[in-house]
């Protein structure tokens, strides 16, 4: 299955074709972006600016603010993984 899956070790990007790995401390943050047709699509964005999207976090192409806000809750619930994963182990923000 498609997604962004968190692990103790970092999350890892899964997509119909292929999937990466990132450690936490490779991760400045997660972000809601287009990716094609797909107006609202979950990212994991690296400090290297670098962008891994994945469609098993995204709406389909309806522009409508229901989809973006099941987007982005997610997202938000991945941004405070990361704070509180920074939190513990003393890592910058």
């Amino acid at each position: 299955m498609a997604g962004i899956r968190v692990g103790s070790d970092g999350v890892k990007v899964v997509t119909a074709f292929l999937s990466r790995r990132v450690s936490w401390d490779e991760v400045d943050r997660f972000a809601v972006l287009p990716l094609g047709r797909f107006p609202y699509v979950g990212y994991v964005v690296l400090r290297d600016g670098r962008k891994f999207g994945t469609f098993g976090l995204s709406t389909s192409s309806r522009q409508t603010e229901a989809n973006r806000l099941r987007v982005q809750r997610s997202v938000d619930d991945l941004n405070q993984v990361l704070a509180e994963r920074r939190e513990a182990t003393g890592q910058p923000g």
